[in-house]
């Protein structure tokens, strides 16, 4: 029983913790677990839907702001109206 009150406050302490900053906020690099953290948080998105937007428009967190705050009907990055 003591075992899971201590995971159960490690987990508050993460959940309660600030998180880092990354070194240059124009580049979004995610070789730490705390980054994509910060990221998805920064950016308001799930992990699934950040990692689509940078594959659509690379790892500039300007552009890939842009590209999760575009209308649904605007085409993708790269893409032609028609």
């Amino acid at each position: 029983m003591p075992s899971r009150a201590k995971g159960a406050r490690r987990a508050q302490e993460l959940q309660d913790a600030p998180l880092s900053s990354p070194d240059d906020p124009t580049v979004i690099v995610l070789k730490e677990p705390w980054q994509l953290e910060y990221w998805c948080r920064k950016m308001g998105v799930t992990e699934t839907d950040l990692m689509l937007a940078i594959r659509a428009v690379g790892e500039n967190s300007v552009d890939v702001r842009r590209y999760l705050d575009r209308p649904l009907s605007e085409p993708h990055w790269g893409e032609r109206w028609e």
